[in-house]
């Protein structure tokens, strides 16, 4: 009969032979496994994380406009509700009653929105030989515009009609332009705070929100104010002259920047596999569609040999701000 040590001493010879230590490897396979599981959920809902708060930057950004534009005395214009009575027109309002030279118009004329060129010219854009676009194999503005139009299209369950495609696309043309501008612009500072064409370096910077100089009562408000002063140096001196009515072109372009900034970043997120390309069957609407306005157009309009131009560059509902 074995004594217990001698017992031990067996077991522990016989485990060896049999292949204890292929236990040892299951068990360490099984632990790896559970472990990329883990991180392929927490992967999963970043992505949905990062969704949501795009979409709640939207809206902030959109509030704080409104809220910068009733603290500078100009409230943003209310849409007009169309009531059944207004549509009746009286004899004694219509153009025939009314004495020659003396039909006016109640609406007072849209002032022309004042366009003012950035001080601070950002370097010639280059595609090749940058990472991030040899990722995506975009080579020009128009192959960026396509690929973010894609992407924010798959991405976004409301973009669900023709006519919401259409508009996201175009939209996306100047939020292209508005990120490549700023992207290739020798920002101010010693060192600046990237260098022109990093993306790694110009993402580092722009996405974060805990600079020491930014906040309230800091040398910028936020990231539209530092942009804003950026490239219109001599209009934006401080946060009150951004808000100012006289600058409200540059305040607009400024949010547009960071409107396209954000929404390249969902791109960059994919580069750097931080998300996955979202799976949808949603695409851009081709330049060459009509909106829903044209066609109305179109199809009261009696036929015609030549066909009428579709293209998008006018950009009927978006606007050149990017917003």
């Amino acid at each position: 009969m074995l004594t217990a040590p001698a017992a031990a001493d067996l077991c522990a010879r016989t485990c060896a032979q049999t292949g204890c230590a292929q236990t040892d490897t299951a068990n360490t396979a099984l632990q790896l496994e559970a472990s990329r599981k883990e991180c392929a959920d927490l992967k999963e809902a970043y992505s949905k994380m990062a969704g949501s708060l795009w979409r709640a930057e939207q809206v902030i950004e959109h509030l704080e406009g409104e809220v910068a534009e009733l603290k500078a005395g100009n409230p943003p214009p209310q849409r007009k509700r169309k009531s059944s009575t207004s549509a009746a027109t009286t004899p004694a309002s219509s153009p025939a009653a009314s004495p020659a030279g003396s039909a006016t118009s109640d609406k007072p004329d849209k002032p022309k929105r004042e366009r003012v060129p950035k001080e601070l010219a950002s370097l010639p854009v280059q595609f090749g030989g940058v990472p991030f676009f040899d990722y995506f194999g975009i080579t020009d503005s128009r192959e960026l515009q396509q690929k973010l139009a894609t992407f924010l299209i798959a991405k976004d369950n409301d973009i669900d009609t023709a006519e919401k495609r259409r508009v996201a696309t175009n939209q996306c043309k100047f939020k292209a332009d508005h990120f490549l501008q700023l992207l290739w612009t020798e920002a101010p500072g010693t060192p600046g705070p990237y260098t022109p064409g990093n993306v790694d370096e110009f993402f580092a910077f722009l996405m974060r929100r805990d600079h020491d100089d930014m906040g309230k009562k800091r040398t910028y408000h936020s990231h539209d104010h530092r942009i804003g002063t950026w490239l219109w140096p001599s209009r934006v001196t401080d946060y009150d002259s951004f808000r100012h009515a006289s600058n409200k072109y540059i305040a607009r372009q400024a949010r547009g920047a960071m409107t396209g900034v954000r929404a390249v970043h969902g791109l960059y997120e994919i580069f750097k596999g931080n998300t996955k390309w979202p799976v949808a069957d949603r695409t851009p609407l081709d330049d060459a569609a009509p909106s829903v306005k044209k066609r109305k157009v179109h199809a009261e309009s009696p036929p015609s040999s030549e066909e009428g131009d579709w293209s998008c560059a006018d950009n009927e509902t978006g606007d050149e701000d990017g917003n």
